[in-house]
């Protein structure tokens, strides 16, 4: 069953049949849909992700062998402090308690904001989705997702109320969507067009004063950087050391 739809009069989309035109039988409009279907574009199917299973234990078995080799080493140089003074050997237990809990915060820390990232890479998918299906409950739930993503940014305060008085309306799915994107996301990418017209004019100014390739090149891959963290923390992503390199994974894919 098609569902209720908003439009407005003067949308030249819109047709309005005369009533003394005899309406098409079933047949003509199962060959009406048929005609059509055939005229759409072809839809080319997503090339599918390669399995990066054996990747991914190389480097987690390559990684327990090395938090394995620095723990046996630590450990030693603790027993060897203690044999040598007791006074050391306490002094560089306190030093490795230490070192252990702000390694604990800063893991927790680089695991919150890989899941910030999935979370944010999760509700781009899903607003996709919604455009092509138009399906208002979806719409509603990725637009309260941003909304609450949005909260942390003080600078969409207005959007977010005007989406949340928006959602309380009879809209479609997509409709929410593209209104979500220009009272959310055009503010943020307005900001974005400045760093990176400001990152390419930094860029443009020390290539040209530079006499060597190799400092142009590192300067480049600096601000490279340093704007891809920026503009990940504009939208939200706020990512730290793992967070940088799947950002720079992704960059990378959509460049090759």
């Amino acid at each position: 069953m098609t569902k209720p739809a908003s439009f407005r009069p003067d949308d030249p989309r819109v047709t309005v049949a005369d009533a003394d035109e005899p309406l098409l039988t079933r047949a003509e409009l199962r060959e009406l849909e048929a005609s059509e279907a055939a005229n759409l574009p072809a839809v080319i199917e997503p090339a599918q992700k390669k399995s990066r299973f054996w990747g991914k234990l190389f480097w987690s078995a390559a990684g327990g062998l090395v938090s394995l080799a620095l723990g046996l080493a630590v450990a030693n140089l603790v027993q060897s402090l203690f044999s040598y003074a007791p006074w050391l050997g306490w002094f560089a237990l306190a030093l490795t308690a230490l070192a252990s809990l702000a390694l604990f915060v800063i893991a927790m820390r680089e695991l919150f904001a890989i899941f910030r990232l999935g979370k944010i890479e999760r509700i781009q998918k899903r607003a996709v989705e919604v455009l092509a299906s138009d399906d208002r409950d979806e719409g509603r739930a990725v637009v309260s997702e941003l909304v609450s993503l949005a909260r942390t940014m003080p600078r969409l305060a207005k959007g977010r109320a005007a989406l949340e008085g928006y959602s309380r309306e009879i809209i479609d799915g997509a409709d929410l969507v593209k209104l979500a994107e220009r009272e959310l996301l055009a503010p943020l990418d307005a900001e974005a067009r400045k760093l990176v017209s400001s990152a390419a004019k930094r860029v443009s100014l020390v290539t040209a004063i530079s006499p060597r390739a190799a400092v142009d090149m590192l300067f480049v891959l600096f601000n490279t950087l340093f704007l891809i963290r920026k503009l990940a923390t504009l939208y939200g992503g706020r990512p730290g050391v793992l967070g940088m390199f799947r950002l720079m994974r992704h960059v990378i894919s959509h460049l090759a």
